[in-house]
């Protein structure tokens, strides 16, 4: 009855602490909206937690997050919005506009209390100019 008891309680505990680590996965990363989010669900959420938002940026490693979208297939450079789109850190060039044209593009989610706060912009910059140079590199590798 103790031995049912013991695996029961491993068992339990194996289950929360896989659900913890995968939701703390999904919260420490750079959130990013696809620049098709609200055409392929209508019901998509802008909401953007400010704090978190913020210390991902400050924890994120643009070179390593653009290698790992790279060798994930995902070519999507980092806009700076949604209307009118400008990819910054990288040349205008044909590897970018083939990119942004046959992939689309993502921008750094952000809610209107971060778009006016000067850390999160300077932040969200640096981000995105990192991380659309090393992206662009891989890219122009891959061509060459």
């Amino acid at each position: 009855m103790s031995i049912l008891r013991s695996t029961k309680w491993l068992v339990l505990c194996a289950t929360f602490c896989i659900m913890l680590v995968s939701c703390q996965q999904s919260r420490d990363g750079v959130l990013v909206w696809p620049s098709t989010a609200a055409q392929q669900k209508p019901g998509f959420s802008y909401a953007v937690d400010f704090a978190a938002q913020i210390d991902a940026l400050q924890r994120a490693d643009a070179k390593s997050d653009a290698e790992r979208a790279f060798r994930s297939g995902d070519l999507r450079f980092i806009a700076d919005r949604f209307d009118l789109p400008r990819i910054l850190g990288v040349p205008d060039d044909a590897v970018v506009r083939s990119s942004q044209q046959r992939y689309g593009f993502k921008v750094v989610a952000a809610s209107a209390d971060l778009v006016t706060n000067t850390d999160f912009v300077k932040l969200q910059g640096s981000y995105q100019d990192k991380f659309n140079q090393t992206l662009y590199n891989l890219i122009a590798k891959l061509s060459n």
